[in-house]
This record gives C-alpha cells, sequence and structure tokens, in this order.
C-alpha cells in the first residue's frame, strides 16, 4: 500500500514538472505593462458601441432549426411498439455480421420533419459497417411520423432509434 502511493506521488511528481515553464522570466516579461506607455491598450472599447439592446431576443427560426427535445415529440403511427415491429420486419442481418457473431445496437438517430418524413438518418453509435448500414437502410424505409410540436407549431425534430442485432 505505502509503495503504490509512493509511486503514485512521484509519477504526480514527474508530471507537474512537466508543465513548468522553460523560461519563466519570459512568462513574467510578456505580462508586464510598460509604465510610461501612453499607447491605448487593444481590448479598449467604446462605451457607445454597447448600446442596450437584447443579445438573445428568443426567437428561433423554426422552419430550418432541428429540436432535440419539443413539447409533443413525433410518434410512429401506432406507437413505438409498431415502430419496432416494422423494423424487426425489415431488418436483414448481414450475412458477415452473423459469420463472425457480431450482436449489439446500432444507436442511430433521425430528423422527423415538419410534415413526418423522415429526412436525414445517421449512426450515433456504430456496431459493424455492415450493421450500421442496414440499420440506415431500414430507417430510411420508415413511413411518415405524426411530428413533432413547439408551442402548438410542427418542428422539425432529432429522433433517437436503437436497432438491436441479436443472433438466436
Amino acid at each position: 500500500m505505502k509503495r503504490t502511493i509512493f509511486l503514485v506521488l512521484i509519477g504526480l511528481a514527474v508530471i507537474g514538472c512537466t508543465f513548468k515553464t522553460k523560461n519563466p522570466q519570459t512568462a513574467i516579461s510578456e505580462t508586464t505593462i510598460k509604465k510610461n506607455d501612453s499607447s491605448p491598450l487593444p481590448n479598449t472599447y467604446n462605451e457607445s458601441e454597447f448600446e442596450e439592446h437584447e443579445v438573445n431576443p428568443g426567437r428561433i427560426d423554426t422552419a430550418t432549426y432541428i429540436f432535440d427535445t419539443v413539447d409533443q415529440m413525433p410518434e410512429f403511427p401506432g406507437g413505438n411498439q409498431k415502430l419496432l415491429e416494422f423494423i424487426s420486419k425489415y431488418l436483414k442481418y448481414p450475412v458477415t455480421a452473423q459469420d463472425i457473431d457480431i450482436q449489439g445496437k446500432v444507436i442511430c438517430r433521425i430528423i422527423i420533419s415538419k410534415t413526418g418524413k423522415v429526412e436525414k438518418c445517421e449512426v450515433v453509435r456504430s456496431l459493424e459497417r455492415t450493421c450500421d448500414n442496414e440499420a440506415l437502410r431500414v430507417l430510411k424505409t420508415l413511413p411518415r411520423f405524426i411530428p413533432g410540436k413547439l408551442k402548438g407549431k410542427k418542428v422539425n425534430v432529432w429522433y433517437t432509434i436503437p436497432v438491436t442485432f441479436k443472433l438466436e
């Protein structure tokens, strides 16, 4: 126990030494301001440039913005159970993945547009290239969703879907 603590302390001391500047005098001289220098500092500003205005007016262009969370998330016709049934019905296990016994989940996210159409598919967490491609292929064939809503207005929403590959 004492030996482990000693080795950890030695390691920290070595790491601490590597972060010191090569020449401490140059580090100090770079930050020192000359007393007789009357030139304006580079970070000075004119106060009239900063009139009172709203930095974030709270308006987002809902026509182009893609939301992560909304008041009402998009919904597959028939609910999540029907979505999982659709994916399992049309998902074909890649032969190369079967041969080398690859199992697991591909986490994908898709954009559900204001019209409910699947706009874009991408893999967030990969399993294996052929499994990733198969998951994307199936997700691109999804029928229209009931679109997501924010404050009663239909908006574009990111929707995350796990696609499971399991050998039986």
